[in-house]
């Protein structure tokens, strides 16, 4: 979507293999510059090995995938004659063909999704697999049909040639091309889903015509910093940027304003800004977008909340049909759709002192389905959804043969809920951590742990984490669904197993992970204001992370990963937590977790249910 050239690689088995005497595939390399496809159906592919005199080289790399930082951009169509570059199929060209959709579902079990690659290090990727019930909920999940006008009125705004920024007078405005939009409201009232939905239709492709949009959410931990002078200069299409919980951001919003104030290119751009709340953040935004209106979220709907219960309790019921591993419990059940149809209609719901929102209706219908399956049970609906969560990590850790225990997994996701872990090393850490907890305080055991032992035990952990919870923020593992995250807070703290640890991994987190904790921090003093209690509170423990670990007399934790060699114990580094945990004598067995140790989770886990599928890795995206 840039001007800029692109570096990308192809393999195949041309012509110039078999002049070679090779019988290998080729490893082809090239440039790309995207604009070439502006006015064209094609990219020019510029090689970047000469291949000597052949008459025509390449016949028989026509069909080869083209790729570029790990997106599939398109294919080799032909052959350019004179000066020998290569006529490349953009991707978004093959989204015309139902076939091409049906391939790639088949074979992945994802759907396609366009990507662009040059904003690809600062935005979140798609969501791809649906893993657990909480993830129904996710805004891209779309299983339940959009409810209000607020996609179309953000389309219109989009689109609209010169539509007028609200709040900010059009003589104090940077260029007439360059739109920012706040939109404010509560959780649950549909301002991400609403987003989401105006972002697909307005990158969709429709019959034949190719969309001269692009989207996307900007990630709250980049790879790396945007240029954005840059990037908004180069730009070939016209863009949507989606900032997310903006009043955690404001350290990215203000490079991204300056240069919105800078640009003067010919393709139209509009910045959509969601939050919670107004406040000092929007004050301190650079001039004139710190004078925005906050325009407050709706949570408009076409139909009674009885309908919309109904409509939710169906759609999620095909959502679990298609979910490896949750199948309703009990002998004779009629499937997760019979179940819904069986489901009587919405008791009163009153949330917050107030009529209750889409995300409240959606939550309680998901919640109550799964209790008729026998697969959760008690009032809170969001518990009964952390419970299955619960049950997918001890099921996945079992079947790995790790013998562990609920109380391990409730410090595992308690870590989880916070924020993802940048790199493999923290996640270790992380784990490491809530081992030496569980053995410490939880079970009060004096068992020596052996530090090489450890780091094993916690290395095969971490490795099973970031497949459960893989990130879509350029992260190591991601975090738990919002939907489950506030409740595994609280009920970390209330159940006197997991009190205080949410406070030790905050205490050690940096800078951008607490940032990245503010939503969960402020919806679980929300939701829970008694059992959270304990639990860092938003706007806390925000100055640098040496200063906290100094005051609360915490160490830095260093892990590495353990390689194939196994080091003497001379060698072996002591493992340095905030829980001390011993080296003592070396064990002669792997140490284990298990339920003898301890009182199983308010949960009633079923440890012997099926274990899930080995869940798949991030599917490929164009």
């Amino acid at each position: 979507m840039t001007s800029e050239q692109h570096d990308v690689t192809a393999v195949c088995f041309p012509d110039v293999q078999r002049h070679r005497g090779a019988s290998d595939s080729y490893g082809l390399q090239g440039t790309i510059n995207p604009a070439t496809a502006h006015h064209a159906f094609h990219y020019e592919l510029k090689l970047t090995e000469p291949v000597g005199d052949n008459r025509d080289p390449w016949r028989g790399a026509s069909g080869a995938a083209v790729f570029c930082d790990g997106l599939l951009i398109g294919c080799i169509q032909a052959t350019l004659k004179g000066d020998g570059a290569l006529y490349v199929m953009p991707a978004d060209r093959f989204l015309l063909h139902r076939c091409f959709h049906r391939l790639v579902a088949e074979d992945s079990d994802i759907a396609p999704v366009l990507e662009p690659v040059a904003l690809r290090p600062y935005l979140t990727a798609p969501l791809t697999t649906l893993r657990t019930p909480a993830q129904l909920l996710e805004p891209e999940a779309a299983i339940m049909p959009m409810q209000g006008r607020a996609p179309d009125i953000l389309l219109a705004w989009c689109r609209e040639r010169c539509p007028g920024t609200p709040g900010v007078p059009s003589t104090q405005e940077p260029d007439r091309r360059v739109r920012v939009r706040l939109l404010c409201a509560r959780s649950g009232l549909g301002k991400t889903r609403a987003a989401v939905e105006a972002a697909r239709q307005l990158t969709a492709i429709t019959g034949t015509r190719r969309s001269d949009w692009t989207a996307g959410f900007l990630a709250s931990d980049p790879e790396g910093e945007p240029n954005w002078n840059q990037l908004l200069g180069n730009l070939t299409k016209s863009l949507l940027l989606v900032v997310d919980h903006a009043e955690t951001r404001g350290d990215q919003l203000s490079p991204l304003l300056d240069a919105l104030h800078a640009y003067r290119g010919s393709h139209r751009i509009r910045v959509l800004l969601l939050a919670r709340s107004q406040g000092q953040w929007l004050r301190e935004l650079p001039p004139p977008w710190n004078r925005l209106n906050g325009q407050k979220g709706s949570s408009e709907v076409t139909d009674t909340v009885q309908a919309l219960y109904r409509d939710a309790l169906l759609a999620f019921a095909v959502g679990l049909q298609h979910m490896q591993g949750y199948r309703p419990h009990g002998p004779g059940q009629p499937g997760w759709t019979g179940l819904a149809e069986l489901q009587p209609a919405l008791p009163a719901l009153r949330e917050r002192g107030g009529e209750p929102s889409i995300g409240d209706v959606q939550l309680h219908a998901l919640s109550d389905l799964l209790k008729i399956g026998g697969r959760g049970a008690g009032p809170d609906p969001r518990l009964v959804l952390l419970a299955q969560e619960h049950d997918y990590v001890l099921r996945a850790l079992r079947a790995r043969q790790l013998s562990v225990d609920h109380d391990l997994v409730t410090l595992i996701l308690t870590a989880t809920a916070l924020f993802a872990s940048p790199d493999e090393n923290a996640t270790v850490t992380e784990v490491q951590a809530a081992l030496g907890y569980r053995f410490r305080h939880v079970a009060g055991s004096t068992q020596a742990i052996h530090s090489w032992e450890a780091v094993r035990l916690a290395s095969d952990i971490t490795d099973i984490l970031a497949e459960l919870y893989p990130s879509r923020e350029h992260a190591h593992r991601g975090a738990l669904p919002d939907a489950v995250a506030a409740g595994q807070l609280a009920e970390a703290e209330s159940n006197h197993r997991g009190r205080g640890f949410a406070e030790r991994v905050f205490q050690q987190a940096t800078p951008a992970q607490r940032k990245q904790a503010q939503p969960v921090l402020t919806s679980a003093h929300q939701l829970y204001p008694e059992s959270a209690r304990d639990v860092p509170k938003p706007g806390e423990g925000m100055a640098p992370p040496s200063r906290l670990r100094a005051a609360s007399g915490l160490k830095d934790a260093t892990l590495e990963r353990p390689s194939n060699t196994r080091p003497s114990a001379a060698d072996s580094p002591a493992i340095k937590s905030p829980h001390n945990l011993d080296p003592g004598s070396e064990p002669t067995t792997r140490p284990s977790v298990t339920d003898s140790q301890a009182t199983k989770g308010p949960h009633n886990l079923d440890p012997g249910s099926e274990p899930p599928s080995t869940p798949r890795r991030r599917g490929p995206s164009l």
